[in-house]
């Protein structure tokens, strides 16, 4: 699956255009095409999350790559798997936004991230556990 058919995917039967919901520091440089990948991604997945009225977000690694599944109201469907080669930087971007260290693995580590979307302010709870190879995360959305 390549990156760009994973944002096609993210956008199929999308409302309109997506609203980036964070506020990054002006300072904070993005270097690589794979960073960039990654903070979109992120974006995309949170905003889909959003819209889409999920309580909660899974990221797990699996052979192909990272499955995105989302919750509501306890029924869990897939969105996307996203390509293997994002799974880390994905999950580094989570955890820098989070305010969490990204340089750290193998340690579970919980952070907070405020959004804004559609006007309205959310605290998505980012709790990253370590499993095997590769790690998983789990992000909590709440309405402040």
């Amino acid at each position: 699956l390549a990156v760009r058919d994973t944002f096609r995917e993210l956008q199929a039967d999308d409302d309109g255009p997506l609203e980036d919901p964070f506020t990054w520091p002006a300072e904070e440089s993005v270097r690589t095409l794979e960073e960039r990948t990654a903070r979109r991604l992120v974006n995309l997945i949170i905003v889909r999350a959003l819209q889409d009225g999920a309580e909660r977000v899974s990221i797990n690694p699996s052979p192909d790559g990272a499955d995105v599944d989302l919750s509501r109201d306890g029924r869990s469907r897939h969105l996307l798997t996203t390509p293997r080669t994002l799974l880390r930087p994905l999950l580094a971007r989570l955890k820098s936004a989070a305010l969490l260290d990204p340089g750290t693995r193998g340690v579970e580590q919980l952070g907070r991230l405020p959004v804004r979307y559609g006007g309205r302010d959310y605290q998505v709870r980012v709790l990253v556990v370590p499993g095997g190879d590769e790690e998983s995360a789990s992000l909590e959305i709440q309405p402040v």
